[in-house]
């Protein structure tokens, strides 16, 4: 293998899209890697992203990319349902992949896929960053050693501006629930995911999805779409080690928030951010008995490529050492199968088990 792990990137496009805002500065900043190869679907856009990334490859076919010799990693920034199909061809492959979050159209997808890499025998990654934020890792090692006593309770609260009445062209997509772009996968996804690295993994699952913004207009050209994803999250979840965690994110708000508040036996820990938690800009706060919350010094995740660069460090690590990676494709199945189980429960007014299968592992 080379020193430098070389990437390649297919969904690079410097219009918009996640690749650019965060994959390519992320690489950009790590002495270590290198981003070998860019895709887009037009070769305009492939040239004016290998020109800014350094990339020898501007391709507009992602199993070109794939199939290059000078590619270590294959790292996939596309729409949701075509991630199954990408990262399959990397891996068939033998290729290092990450793959943005969420990993597949549904769980049972994600867990063929966690499958895939663990007989191609390569290093899979899902790009759920926020639990690489340094106020998400100091959280979790203050619960470990005990600073607030045993975990209670968690209430998670958010607020997005997905999911309202207007509606950019470039996101039209996610109107349908089907797209896999909503707010229940994508900032209460990465929010549930914050929480369980916190508080524990999720045992069994109450819900109420609502789709309160049954039409939206595109804000370029009027139009007036129906909607079918949820814009409003309501969950009661039943933890390991017998935590209870309440749930609240609102669609179509003016602003994007995040809060986490961690009730302990002795005191209370809280996250928070402004905007998406998966964005960066985490804090942590703590207090002890019932004195009033005091900021806990941490390194600030400045922009959404701060903990993309983590992640991609945490994956370098991992080839070269041959150590398990986190957060990996089994763990995104999971996360997969809760969604799905807040749906089912929402859909049936039942509360849901959820399944837990870690024999998956994705690297």
């Amino acid at each position: 293998m080379a020193e430098r792990l070389r990437v390649g990137v297919i969904g690079a496009s410097l219009e918009r899209g996640w690749g650019a805002e965060a994959h390519l500065p992320a690489l950009a900043a790590l002495d270590d890697f290198e981003v070998a190869a860019v895709c887009t679907t037009r070769r305009e856009s492939a040239r004016a992203a290998a020109e800014v990334s350094g990339a020898r490859h501007a391709l507009t076919d992602p199993a070109a990319l794939v199939a290059l010799d000078d590619v270590d990693i294959v790292a996939v920034c596309v729409k949701v349902p075509e991630h199954f199909e990408l990262v399959t061809l990397a891996l068939d492959a033998g290729k290092h992949v990450y793959c943005e979050w969420p990993l597949a159209a549904d769980a049972e997808q994600a867990a063929t896929l966690a499958r895939r890499a663990r007989r191609a025998r390569v290093k899979a990654i899902v790009g759920l960053q926020a639990r690489a934020d340094p106020a998400l890792v100091r959280a979790r090692e203050l619960l470990a050693e005990g600073a607030i006593g045993p975990l209670r309770s968690a209430v998670l609260t958010g607020t997005t501006l997905l999911g309202g009445p207007q509606v950019p062209r470039a996101y039209v997509f996610g109107t349908d629930v089907a797209a896999g772009m909503n707010v229940l996968t994508v900032p209460a996804g990465h929010a549930f995911d914050a929480l369980c690295a916190c508080a524990g993994e999720p045992r069994e699952v109450q819900a109420r999805l609502t789709t309160v913004n049954r039409r939206a207009t595109v804000i370029e050209t009027g139009e007036t779409l129906a909607v079918s994803a949820p814009d409003t999250v309501q969950m009661t979840l039943a933890l390991e080690h017998d935590v209870v965690a309440s749930v609240h994110v609102q669609g179509g708000a003016p602003g994007s928030l995040f809060r986490l508040e961690l009730l302990g036996a002795e005191g209370r820990l809280e996250l928070s951010s402004v905007g998406h938690v998966q964005r960066g800009g985490l804090r942590l706060a703590a207090a002890h008995g019932g004195a009033p919350l005091e900021a806990v010094p941490t390194e600030i995740a400045d922009g959404p490529a701060a903990n993309v660069a983590r992640l991609y460090a945490r994956l370098g690590d991992a080839i070269r050492d041959g150590a398990p990676v986190e957060p990996d494709f089994g763990l995104a199945a999971e996360r997969q199968r809760l969604l799905e189980a807040a749906m089912t429960a929402s859909a049936t007014g039942r509360r849901q088990p959820i399944s837990k299968r870690r024999g998956d592992p994705g690297g």
